[in-house]
């Protein structure tokens, strides 16, 4: 306990205990001159501690370890008395004559600030959460109708017949595909382009085999001649060459 706490009974108001000074003796301008002149050589002892916010325009005045400081003249709190607009407060945002106990009550303060700023805060997060919905909403959006065009291509898209074939049957195909040398046939509805192509392939390598077997059957298979029944190779018919005689 502070030794002044043992010489003035408490007011109920924190910090240190406040100072009333009563001017008289002079006019109205005079009064009014001293009562500036006091304030500006005791203001490291009254001056709050200002803290401003920028993006919020406001803020608050801390007054720990100020004096409170009220003054008033003689006339005018024989006219109010204590409970009358007859002191002011010496301190930043004030100037106006006020009831004693409301001069000595600090304002703009820190728990003052909290209570507007508390609105402020739960309106600038339920608007960030409104965006965040929105946002989520579009791109669920946009994620269903993805879904809905991945399931409308589905719908649109054949399987090749072909097992292990993963090209739909109306898949254009490849621009670069018929380098291979074989044209990619048209759509038959069952097979892919690249199964139709292969099968193309395919099918021209077995009638390119069957080409050669029929020529290589045609021409070592023996026919029968017009002469005495003797066989001849068909590539010697003509050239008077008997290969064997047949009872």
């Amino acid at each position: 306990m502070a030794y002044w706490q043992t010489l003035y009974p408490g007011t109920g108001l924190p910090g240190w205990p406040p100072l009333a000074f009563v001017f008289t003796g002079a006019g109205p301008k005079a009064l009014a001159n001293r009562m500036q002149t006091l304030a500006d050589l005791t203001r490291e002892h009254w001056a709050a501690q200002k803290y401003w916010f920028s993006e919020d325009d406001d803020g608050f005045l801390d007054f720990t370890g100020t004096v409170p400081l009220v003054l008033t003249t003689l006339e005018r709190l024989q006219q109010h008395g204590l409970h009358g607009p007859s002191f002011r407060r010496v301190a930043q945002g004030r100037g106006e004559f006020e009831p004693l106990l409301q001069a000595l009550t600090d304002t703009h303060t820190k728990a003052a600030y909290w209570q507007r700023e508390r609105p402020r805060r739960a309106a600038a997060e339920a608007r960030r959460e409104a965006e965040r919905a929105a946002q989520r909403a579009a791109l669920q959006q946009q994620w269903d109708e993805d879904d809905q065009d991945d399931q409308d291509e589905q719908q649109e898209e054949v399987q090749c017949a072909t097992p292990d074939c993963s090209i739909p049957v109306n898949e254009p195909a490849d621009p670069y595909a018929e380098e291979m040398g074989v044209a990619v046939p048209p759509e038959d509805g069952v097979s892919c382009w690249s199964c139709r192509q292969n099968q193309a392939a395919r099918n021209r390598g077995l009638r390119g085999a069957l080409r050669g077997l029929r020529r290589q059957r045609d021409s070592s298979c023996p026919v029968p001649s017009n002469l005495d029944g003797r066989w001849f190779r068909k590539s010697e018919v003509g050239r008077g060459r008997r290969l064997r005689t047949r009872p």
